[in-house]
C-alpha cells in the first residue's frame, strides 16, 4: 500500500476507447493500492460507464485555458497533490503548467495512434518542457518519441495496459445461446471505431474473397460518424455481403461476443496498443491483426494469432482462410493467447509500473 502518493489523473474528455479505459483502469487501480487520486476532466462524460468514481469535471469550455490553469492550481493546492498525471497531450498542456507552478512532477502517458502526433511540432516542444516522464504505451511507440521527439531512454518508459483476468470463465456454447448464434457456425468478430484507420474495409474485402464462407458469419461492433457507418455498409452491400456481414453498432457485452467468437479479426492501418488484442486473448480467441504500431507487443506471430500486413486483404482473406479451416489451429492459438495475457497483461502489472514511476519522480523532487 502506498498512503504518500497523491496523484491528480488528468484527461481532457472521456470518450468511448482505450485511452477512457485506461484512465478508469488506472484511477481504479492506485486506488486499490493505496494511493490517494483524483481524477480531472475537462469535459462531461457522455454517461455514467465512462467515469470513474469521485470524478472531478472542470465544466469549462475547450479553449477556455486560463480557467482550467486556476482550477487546476486550485485543486493541486487544495488536495495536497504531489504527483500530476495526464493521459492526453493537450491536457498535459494546462496541467503540466499548473504542476509547474505548484512545483510538483508530472507524467504524460501518450496515447495517440495516428503517426503525425509523434512528429515534431509546437506542441510536442512545449510537452518536451513541461513532462518529467513520458509513458508510451507500446515499445514501438517509446522508439517513436525518442527518436522524433529526442527524449532519453530514461525519461521515456513503456507501460502496457492491463486487463482484469480474475475473471470468470464463459461458456461458449452457452453464450452463443444467448446471442441467437448457431452452434456450427464459424464467427469472425471485430470491435473498434468504424473509421478507416481500425482497417474494416480490409476486413469486408477479405470476407468476401474468402472461397468457403458459406458457414462463416462476421460481425463487426463500434460506433462512427454518419460518414463512416454509411460508408462501410454501403461497400458492404457493393461486396454482395448484406446476409454473412452484421454491423451490432455500439455494444457492452464485448466479452461475450470475445468468447463467443472463433477468430477476432481486426487489421487495424495504425494502432498505437489495442486493448482488444488483450481482451480477444483472454477470451481465449485466436487474433488476425496486421503487424503495425504495438501490435505486435501483443500478438506473437505464428504463436497466439497471426499478424499481416496493413492494407493487404488478399493476405488477410489467405490467413483467415487457414484459421477457419482448422479448429485445431484455432485451439492452439487461443490456448497461447490467454496464457500470454494472464502472465503479461494483468492491471497489476500496469499499476505496478505506475507506481515505481511515480515514486521515483517523487524522490528526484
Amino acid at each position: 500500500m502506498d498512503s504518500s502518493l497523491r496523484v491528480l489523473e488528468v484527461v481532457q474528455s472521456l470518450e468511448r476507447g482505450g485511452r477512457t479505459v485506461r484512465f478508469i483502469t488506472t484511477v481504479s487501480g492506485l486506488r486499490d493500492n493505496g494511493v490517494f487520486v483524483l481524477p480531472v476532466s475537462f469535459k462531461t462524460p457522455h454517461s455514467s460507464d465512462q467515469q470513474p468514481d469521485q470524478l472531478e469535471v472542470l465544466h469549462t469550455k475547450a479553449f477556455d485555458g486560463p480557467c482550467i490553469f486556476y482550477n487546476l492550481v486550485r485543486l493541486i493546492k487544495k488536495h495536497r497533490i504531489n504527483l500530476v498525471h495526464c493521459h492526453c497531450d493537450r491536457s498535459m498542456i494546462w496541467a503540466g503548467l499548473a504542476a509547474k507552478v505548484c512545483n510538483v512532477p508530472t507524467v504524460l502517458t501518450f496515447h495517440r495512434s495516428i503517426l503525425r502526433y509523434y512528429q515534431k511540432n509546437r506542441i510536442n516542444r512545449i510537452l518536451n518542457r513541461l513532462a518529467n516522464c513520458f509513458v508510451a504505451v507500446s515499445e514501438q511507440r517509446r522508439q517513436l518519441l525518442m527518436q522524433n521527439l529526442g527524449l532519453s531512454e530514461q525519461r521515456c518508459l513503456a507501460n502496457h495496459a492491463g486487463v482484469d483476468t480474475h475473471i470468470e470463465p464463459l461458456q461458449p456454447a452457452q453464450v452463443r445461446k444467448k446471442l441467437n448464434l448457431p452452434e456450427q457456425q464459424t464467427v469472425l468478430f471485430s470491435a473498434g471505431h468504424l473509421g478507416r484507420i481500425k482497417g474494416h474495409q480490409d476486413t469486408l474485402k477479405a470476407f468476401q474473397l474468402l472461397p468457403q464462407k458459406d458457414n462463416c458469419k462476421l460481425y463487426i461492433a463500434g460506433s462512427g460518424s454518419k460518414k463512416e457507418t454509411k460508408a462501410l455498409l454501403r461497400y458492404r452491400d457493393k461486396l454482395g455481403l448484406q446476409e454473412q456481414v452484421e454491423f451490432l453498432g455500439q455494444i457492452s457485452n464485448t466479452a461475450e461476443w470475445m468468447e463467443a467468437a472463433d477468430i477476432f479479426v481486426q487489421p487495424s492501418l495504425e494502432e498505437a496498443f489495442g486493448l482488444v488484442f488483450i481482451e480477444a486473448g483472454l477470451r481465449h480467441t485466436p487474433v488476425l491483426a496486421t503487424k503495425v504500431g504495438g501490435i505486435p507487443d501483443i500478438v506473437i506471430d505464428g504463436e497466439t494469432g497471426f499478424l499481416v500486413p496493413a492494407a493487404k486483404p488478399e493476405l488477410l482473406a489467405t490467413t483467415m482462410a487457414k484459421l477457419i479451416d482448422s479448429e485445431a489451429l484455432r485451439e492452439r492459438l487461443g490456448e497461447a493467447a490467454e496464457q500470454r495475457v494472464r502472465s503479461q497483461f494483468d492491471t497489476q502489472h500496469m499499476i505496478n509500473n505506475y507506481l515505481g514511476i511515480f515514486n521515483q519522480l517523487l524522490k528526484e523532487a
